[in-house]
Protein backbone atom coordinates (compact mmCIF):
# COMPACT_ATOMS: atom_id res chain seq x y z
CA UNK A 1 0.00 0.00 0.00
CA UNK A 2 1.27 3.66 -0.88
CA UNK A 3 1.86 6.14 1.85
CA UNK A 4 -1.36 8.00 0.71
CA UNK A 5 -3.48 5.17 1.05
CA UNK A 6 -2.52 4.88 4.65
CA UNK A 7 -3.11 8.45 4.94
CA UNK A 8 -6.37 8.31 3.66
CA UNK A 9 -7.26 5.19 6.04
CA UNK A 10 -5.83 6.57 9.39
CA UNK A 11 -7.95 9.92 8.11
CA UNK A 12 -11.22 8.09 7.40
CA UNK A 13 -10.25 5.74 11.34
CA UNK A 14 -10.04 9.71 13.22
CA UNK A 15 -13.18 10.77 11.45
CA UNK A 16 -15.44 7.83 12.54
CA UNK A 17 -13.95 8.03 16.21
CA UNK A 18 -14.97 11.76 16.06
CA UNK A 19 -18.56 11.11 15.00
CA UNK A 20 -18.92 8.61 17.26
CA UNK A 21 -17.80 11.08 20.15
CA UNK A 22 -19.53 13.51 18.87
CA UNK A 23 -22.70 11.46 18.42
CA UNK A 24 -22.44 10.07 21.98
CA UNK A 25 -25.54 11.27 24.22
CA UNK A 26 -24.11 12.59 27.16
CA UNK A 27 -23.41 16.03 27.96
CA UNK A 28 -20.30 17.99 29.62
CA UNK A 29 -20.75 20.68 32.15
CA UNK A 30 -21.31 21.92 36.41
CA UNK A 31 -23.97 21.77 38.56
CA UNK A 32 -24.97 23.03 42.11
CA UNK A 33 -27.40 21.44 44.98
CA UNK A 34 -29.20 24.16 46.20
CA UNK A 35 -31.19 24.63 49.54
CA UNK A 36 -35.01 25.75 49.51
CA UNK A 37 -37.45 26.10 51.57
CA UNK A 38 -38.74 22.38 51.19
CA UNK A 39 -36.23 20.82 49.43
CA UNK A 40 -33.03 20.97 47.75
CA UNK A 41 -32.59 21.72 43.85
CA UNK A 42 -30.41 20.30 41.33
CA UNK A 43 -29.42 23.36 38.86
CA UNK A 44 -27.79 21.56 35.98
CA UNK A 45 -25.89 23.90 33.58
CA UNK A 46 -24.61 21.55 30.46
CA UNK A 47 -22.19 23.30 28.56
CA UNK A 48 -23.63 22.91 25.17
CA UNK A 49 -26.53 24.33 26.17
CA UNK A 50 -25.23 27.30 28.53
CA UNK A 51 -22.07 28.01 26.89
CA UNK A 52 -18.14 27.35 28.89
CA UNK A 53 -19.81 28.77 32.16
CA UNK A 54 -18.26 27.81 35.56
CA UNK A 55 -19.36 27.78 39.06
CA UNK A 56 -18.79 31.19 40.32
CA UNK A 57 -20.51 32.80 36.52
CA UNK A 58 -23.13 30.02 36.69
CA UNK A 59 -23.68 31.01 40.68
CA UNK A 60 -23.98 34.63 40.13
CA UNK A 61 -25.89 34.55 36.67
CA UNK A 62 -28.20 31.83 37.46
CA UNK A 63 -28.66 30.57 41.12
CA UNK A 64 -28.77 33.52 43.61
CA UNK A 65 -31.39 35.06 41.82
CA UNK A 66 -33.77 31.90 42.02
CA UNK A 67 -32.32 31.88 45.79
CA UNK A 68 -32.80 35.70 46.79
CA UNK A 69 -36.33 35.40 45.12
CA UNK A 70 -37.70 31.93 47.52
CA UNK A 71 -35.83 33.09 50.38
CA UNK A 72 -36.35 36.90 51.26
CA UNK A 73 -39.80 36.97 51.62
CA UNK A 74 -39.13 34.09 54.30
CA UNK A 75 -36.52 35.72 55.53
CA UNK A 76 -37.91 39.18 55.44
CA UNK A 77 -35.01 40.83 53.75
CA UNK A 78 -35.28 42.98 50.23
CA UNK A 79 -34.52 40.18 47.46
CA UNK A 80 -31.27 42.74 46.08
CA UNK A 81 -30.25 42.77 49.56
CA UNK A 82 -30.68 38.93 50.04
CA UNK A 83 -28.79 38.48 46.37
CA UNK A 84 -25.51 40.76 47.49
CA UNK A 85 -24.87 38.67 50.65
CA UNK A 86 -25.38 35.45 48.56
CA UNK A 87 -23.21 36.38 46.12
CA UNK A 88 -19.66 35.37 47.59
CA UNK A 89 -20.86 32.18 49.11
CA UNK A 90 -20.48 30.34 45.75
CA UNK A 91 -18.72 27.70 47.34
CA UNK A 92 -20.49 27.29 50.27
CA UNK A 93 -22.91 24.33 48.91
CA UNK A 94 -22.55 20.80 46.67
CA UNK A 95 -21.04 21.34 43.29
CA UNK A 96 -19.92 19.61 40.58
CA UNK A 97 -18.81 18.74 37.29
CA UNK A 98 -19.20 16.33 34.66
CA UNK A 99 -16.10 15.72 31.86
CA UNK A 100 -16.55 13.60 28.78
CA UNK A 101 -13.44 10.74 29.49
CA UNK A 102 -13.97 8.78 26.27
CA UNK A 103 -16.66 7.65 23.87
CA UNK A 104 -19.50 6.97 25.74
CA UNK A 105 -17.21 7.38 29.09
CA UNK A 106 -17.78 10.42 31.97
CA UNK A 107 -16.55 11.63 34.67
CA UNK A 108 -17.93 13.29 37.67
CA UNK A 109 -15.90 15.42 40.12
CA UNK A 110 -17.65 16.23 43.29
CA UNK A 111 -16.98 16.79 46.44
CA UNK A 112 -18.65 14.06 48.36
CA UNK A 113 -21.39 16.12 49.64
CA UNK A 114 -25.11 14.88 48.21
CA UNK A 115 -25.87 13.03 51.02
CA UNK A 116 -27.47 15.77 53.27
CA UNK A 117 -29.30 16.68 50.03
CA UNK A 118 -30.99 13.46 49.43
CA UNK A 119 -30.32 13.41 45.72
CA UNK A 120 -29.03 10.80 44.09
CA UNK A 121 -25.94 10.07 41.66
CA UNK A 122 -28.74 8.99 38.92
CA UNK A 123 -30.51 11.99 39.14
CA UNK A 124 -27.21 13.56 38.31
CA UNK A 125 -26.46 11.37 35.98
CA UNK A 126 -29.68 11.79 34.71
CA UNK A 127 -29.37 15.46 33.80
CA UNK A 128 -26.37 15.50 32.01
CA UNK A 129 -28.00 12.33 29.78
CA UNK A 130 -25.34 10.03 30.78
CA UNK A 131 -27.61 6.98 31.19
CA UNK A 132 -26.39 5.04 28.35
CA UNK A 133 -22.62 5.91 29.23
CA UNK A 134 -19.48 4.55 31.54
CA UNK A 135 -19.92 7.36 34.23
CA UNK A 136 -17.32 7.21 37.02
CA UNK A 137 -17.86 9.35 40.06
CA UNK A 138 -14.37 11.03 41.30
CA UNK A 139 -13.98 13.05 44.92
CA UNK A 140 -11.88 16.30 43.79
CA UNK A 141 -11.11 18.68 46.80
CA UNK A 142 -11.71 21.60 44.28
CA UNK A 143 -15.49 20.81 43.84
CA UNK A 144 -15.67 20.23 48.14
CA UNK A 145 -17.52 22.80 50.15
CA UNK A 146 -15.96 25.56 51.54
CA UNK A 147 -16.52 25.43 55.51
CA UNK A 148 -17.00 29.10 56.01
CA UNK A 149 -18.72 29.62 53.49
CA UNK A 150 -20.77 26.72 54.03
CA UNK A 151 -21.30 27.95 57.34
CA UNK A 152 -21.91 31.33 56.32
CA UNK A 153 -24.61 30.56 53.91
CA UNK A 154 -26.78 28.02 56.20
CA UNK A 155 -26.74 30.95 58.84
CA UNK A 156 -27.67 33.21 56.34
CA UNK A 157 -30.93 31.13 55.33
CA UNK A 158 -31.63 30.01 59.35
CA UNK A 159 -30.76 26.09 58.13
CA UNK A 160 -29.74 24.93 61.00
Amino acid sequence: MNGRGEYDEDRALAGRLVSRLLESAGKEGVYYVVPFPTRWRLYPFPWEDFGDLWHGLVWRRFVIGDLAEIWAGRLQLPADALKKQLEPLWKGVPRGRVERAGVLEYTVFHGDDLAETGLTRQRVENSFELANSKVVWSRDPHEEQNPEQRTALRRLLHLD
